[in-house]
């Protein structure tokens, strides 16, 4: 039993660690606060049954990819069940989203949206003096480059408090990682649930 506690204890005290840097940062939000670790505690369950879900990848950012399997399998050994909703979203329902007032973004305006992109890698090319010199190179490539997570079995039902913890997983996660993400929990148009490369429009071609 104390075995299969030890995951969990670690992250709580994690959550603890996290909560004391950032209230030193800046003691009068109320972000940060001993609640958080209560909140952690209610957002684990072991009644929920796990489904395995088969994800499509297919125009999926490669980084989002990577944080959405980083942040499903550190929350799981946690107990913190989590789904991903929304990977690629179509500019028509884009459309809808923004007339029923839960997006900004128009279709084509979100990063949800498939957009062409420069994609920069490095190749090793060899000079007439014989020697190799490292060249960076792009391709067009097409990608989504965002991801709504939300919680299993509550889905979108939780308190803010809640959504400040997966948004503390999420932020360690990429940095972690070396992962340049943006949490919309942190917009004034509160969206908690999703998460994007940061900058994404400087990607665009």
């Amino acid at each position: 039993m104390i075995q299969e506690l030890r995951p969990l204890l670690r992250f709580f005290r994690l959550v603890r660690v996290l909560d004391r840097i950032n209230r030193n940062k800046n003691s009068k939000d109320e972000f940060f606060s001993k609640d958080h670790v209560e909140a952690a505690r209610t957002l684990a369950t072991t009644k929920y049954k796990s489904v395995t879900k088969a994800y499509d990848f297919d125009g999926v950012h490669p980084d989002i990819v990577d944080f959405w399997k980083a942040m499903d399998k550190h929350c799981k050994k946690r107990n913190i069940p989590l789904w991903a909703f929304e990977f690629v979203r179509s500019k028509k329902r884009q459309d809808a989203l923004q007339a029923k007032g839960r997006s900004k973004a128009r279709g084509g305006q979100s990063p949800h949206q498939i957009h062409r992109i420069k994609w920069w890698y490095e190749v090793r090319v060899k000079q007439p003096d014989g020697t190799y010199k490292m060249e960076k190179r792009f391709e067009h490539r097409s990608y989504s480059m965002a991801v709504d997570i939300v919680h299993a079995s509550r889905a979108w039902n939780l308190t803010k408090k809640e959504w400040d913890v997966l948004g503390s997983i999420g932020k360690e996660i990429a940095r972690k990682r070396n992962l340049k993400m943006e949490w919309g929990g942190d917009w004034k148009f509160y969206d908690p649930a999703h998460w994007q490369i940061k900058n994404w429009r400087d990607l665009l071609d």
